[in-house]
């Protein structure tokens, strides 16, 4: 896959990088381990200031997303948009409730999280990345404030990551 990605590009500036076939902006590859390795030097550096360093990283990501895909496509198209783009990055299989999928709050549902694993022990979650991303994504798309609470965590036990978002707009 990511030597498609490369091959796609095509272009002589990108060799030893990964361009984005959709934008031919640069992306890049993270190993998951690495990932948690480097949230635990956060923790071990900031504490409970690490959550929010790792919360506001991911509302710049979702934020930024979201305001590249609604140059292009109505929200229902980004939200179904976001669930593809979760599963092709590896980042584990996004549903978003059918009883919520055009009202707040919206429930998201992420099996196979990349952050936490059902072998991890914690009293409460970890998917702080997540939880920015998706605050930044209803934020970018509707230029409001939109809160988000990670309600469930693989990392606590659970079956999947469940996320609820709150906004005062509706779809």
């Amino acid at each position: 896959m990511w030597a498609h990605l490369q091959e796609k590009a095509g272009d002589k500036k990108a060799e030893g990088m990964l361009l984005d076939p959709n934008n031919g902006k640069r992306i890049i590859m993270v190993n998951v381990e690495a990932l948690k390795s480097a949230d635990r030097e956060l923790e071990a550096a900031l504490g409970f200031g690490a959550k929010i360093v790792m919360f506001r990283r991911g509302v710049g990501y979702g934020r930024h997303l979201a305001e590249q895909m609604k140059k292009s496509m109505a929200i229902s198209d980004m939200l179904n948009s976001l669930a593809n783009i979760v599963s092709s990055w590896g980042m584990g299989k996004l549903t978003l409730l059918p009883d919520s999928r055009n009202t707040f709050p919206l429930k998201i549902v992420l099996a196979n999280c990349p952050f936490c694993s059902d072998d991890m022990k914690n009293k409460e979650p970890v998917c702080h990345f997540l939880a920015g991303s998706f605050a930044g994504f209803f934020m970018g798309w509707s230029g409001t404030e939109a809160k988000v609470k990670e309600v469930a965590c693989t990392a606590m036990g659970s079956n999947a990551c469940e996320f609820v978002v709150e906004s005062s707009l509706p779809f």
